[in-house]
């Protein structure tokens, strides 16, 4: 075949002779094709797969529900498990002595943010990481030293303070105290150590002379410590139990709740679980709402914000929540006033 002129290009495979116009569209087309067919490959390896760790001091199945709450937000936000989201739970099931080397864990694991929940938590998981992004959930952390200020945190931590100011703790003595008038010696179970707790025992010793009660402390640390704080109370006899907001208390709530009963002690709790488990009374924040709002924090730093960049909020409302089974239980007649500044009523 003589050489080709004029434009005209030959098909190899069967001698034809085309125009430039239609080889230009059938290249065009193959190479659309071959775009085409790398798309989703390339949108495979491009999809970025964010890994959440997750470290607390309870158990996996402990927090169940307020990680569901969590998973959920973050759903709303475009985030889904199996997709573009990992997680990595770590639990150090009531033993805060293993949250160092399970902090480790999650920074090994690449985790791109982590939540940690509860002061023992939130120093682990600083110490483990200065650069992983830290997203706490934890009392006061500008009394702990975990920040300088709520709306400048500097570092990699930010997150929600569950802290609603020291004066909570006397108002949910008085509660305690209206819902059981006949009461004269409360114990208190909390966490032992810690100066930013100074501050929540000398409101409620003050709550307590105004209100004439006699208050008798005992902490637990680790759910091996509850049996001595149980023998101390024991021995003591009280009339009343004023359990505070610690990883711990809400973990272990049922143990405590056993106890308070067996001794038949109005008992009132930092967490709603509670009052839904069976305590009498319940006066403190919602901890689903919590985890929801941590899940904004979760977003934006996995867009890139910086944790510096975002204020610790704070929480706005208190709901109590009063148990009239366990009332009735307990042989108590509730204020009708007290019921009706209730939240919500457990049947």
């Amino acid at each position: 075949m003589g050489a080709v002129r004029h434009g005209t290009f030959p098909i190899a495979a069967t001698g034809r002779i085309v125009s430039p116009f239609t080889l230009l569209l059938t290249v065009a087309g193959l190479v659309a094709l071959a775009i085409a067919g790398s798309l989703p490959a390339r949108a495979e390896r491009a999809a970025k797969v964010y890994r959440l760790g997750l470290l607390s001091g309870g158990t996996f199945e402990s927090g169940r529900p307020y990680r569901a709450a969590l998973l959920e937000r973050l759903q709303q936000l475009g985030y889904s498990v199996g997709s573009n989201l990992r997680i990595e739970f770590r639990g150090a099931g009531g033993d805060t002595l293993r949250l160092p080397a399970l902090a480790k864990e999650l920074v090994n694991a690449n985790s791109d943010v982590i939540i940690a929940a509860g002061n023992p938590a939130v120093d682990a998981a600083s110490k483990a990481t200065r650069t992983i992004p830290i997203v706490m959930v934890t009392g006061d952390p500008v009394a702990v030293g975990f920040v300088r200020s709520l709306s400048r945190p500097d570092g990699n931590l930010t997150g929600v303070t569950t802290d609603t100011g020291v004066a909570l703790w006397g108002k949910r003595l008085q509660l305690l105290k209206e819902a059981a008038p006949k009461s004269r010696r409360v114990a208190v179970l909390t966490r032992t150590g810690g100066a930013a707790g100074k501050q929540y025992f000398a409101e409620l010793e003050s709550a307590a002379q105004r209100l004439g009660l006699v208050l008798i402390h005992a902490g637990a640390k680790r759910s091996e410590d509850l049996p001595a704080a149980f023998a101390t109370f024991g021995a003591q006899q009280p009339d009343a139990l004023f359990v505070s907001e610690t990883p711990l208390n809400l973990l272990e709530r049922r143990a405590i709740i056993e106890f308070a009963v067996k001794h038949h002690l109005p008992d009132i709790h930092g967490y709603r679980e509670a009052a839904e488990d069976g305590a009498l009374m319940s006066y403190g924040l919602d901890l689903m709402e919590v985890y929801r709002q941590l899940a904004s924090y979760v977003d934006r730093l996995f867009k890139g914000v910086k944790p510096a960049d975002l204020p610790v909020e704070q929480p706005t409302k208190c709901e109590l929540i009063i148990n009239t089974k366990a009332a009735k239980a307990l042989g108590l007649e509730i204020p009708r006033s007290l019921l009706l500044r209730a939240d919500r009523l457990i049947e």
